[in-house]
């Protein structure tokens, strides 16, 4: 890629965390922290929940399984966005207990469609490779109130 190139996949990527808040708002958030190379979170949002998401939790409930792969063919709710190849387990303490999420912000080669839009990961994947973006995983607990 030339500079020109790299410069036009950067302001594509930024109107994904500018405009991207509408349509799911951690993703947005994490599309802003790759680009600047920030770690921790200044702000956070609910973790949406979707059928797949309610039926992971209910597995973990009832087996009691370590953690449970979060997968979705098509990008049509919120939480597929943002969850989709994340892993769910649970936690307790003596407080409450709930939910933690293990979110691999890291862009994979090939082409996704969002809200009927279809991006080309395999540009962000390159910048990443490059140094350009920020790849990490972020660790997000939901609780629930015992």
């Amino acid at each position: 890629m030339n500079f020109y190139e790299v410069c036009s996949a950067m302001q594509t990527h930024t109107a994904f965390w500018m405009f991207g808040w509408a349509i799911e708002q951690n993703t947005a958030h994490g599309c802003f922290k790759k680009q600047f190379h920030l770690r921790s979170s200044f702000l956070t949002y609910p973790i949406l929940e979707d059928e797949v998401v309610k039926k992971a939790q209910k597995e973990l409930r009832k087996r009691r399984v370590d953690k449970i792969r979060l997968t979705w063919k098509n990008y049509d709710s919120p939480a597929s966005i943002y969850l989709n190849g994340s892993y769910i387990s649970i936690f307790d303490d003596e407080f409450s207990d709930g939910y933690l999420y293990e979110i691999d912000f890291d862009y994979k080669p090939g082409i996704i469609k969002i809200a009927g839009v279809e991006i080309s990961e395999t540009v962000f994947d390159y910048l990443e490779n490059r140094g350009i973006l920020s790849t990490y995983k972020e660790y997000r607990r939901q609780r629930v109130e015992k």
